[in-house]
């Protein structure tokens, strides 16, 4: 059950740089994008990330390795490493739109760690998929609230798992 949301500006959102700032660097949102996306306060986020992702890791590297062979790691999804970027931007959007159909405006949270995240909708995350998932750089948590699976990205790589495996409550 999702509570009341607390939000921040986007001038207080530490990684403002990669959506809303100089777009000779960086893929800009448009302002219609903009207007979707909305950052949270890290108490938000957190109850968030608890309720969604995970009851105590606050990354996601924390617990993907516990997972271990659990991971069902049947639906993902790697670039090859010779595509270009407009490639492999539309093979992912191919490939998420194949395991999350979801209309594109339904919600999603968005999660770099447990108390950094936004809330946006789903089709906003997927024409700047390759921005929120920074290559060797991130590890992501989407949340479609409308679907039962989340969405990760991970060593380069997007995969989708069941929403009710990640609600362990048992960490090793």
């Amino acid at each position: 059950m999702i509570g009341r949301l607390r939000y921040i500006e986007i001038d207080e959102f530490r990684l403002k740089w990669r959506f809303a700032e100089d777009a000779s660097k960086w893929t800009v949102l448009s302002d219609a994008d903009l207007a979707d996306f909305h950052p949270l306060a890290e108490d938000s986020a957190w109850a968030l990330w608890k309720q969604f992702v995970h009851p105590t890791a606050t990354q996601l590297i924390a617990f993907v390795k516990e997972w271990g062979p659990q991971l069902q790691l049947r639906d993902t999804f790697k670039a090859a490493d010779a595509a270009t970027t407009a490639e492999e931007l539309e093979w992912g959007i191919q490939f998420l739109r194949q395991h999350i159909q979801v209309p594109d405006s339904s919600h999603l949270f968005f999660f770099w760690d447990a108390t950094c995240a936004v809330e946006t909708k789903w089709g906003v995350f997927l024409r700047y998929w390759t921005d929120f998932c920074y290559p060797s750089d991130d590890s992501n948590v989407a949340v479609p609230v409308e679907c039962a699976n989340n969405v990760f990205y991970f060593e380069e790589r997007l995969w989708i798992e069941p929403r009710r495996m990640l609600n362990r409550t048992d960490t090793h």
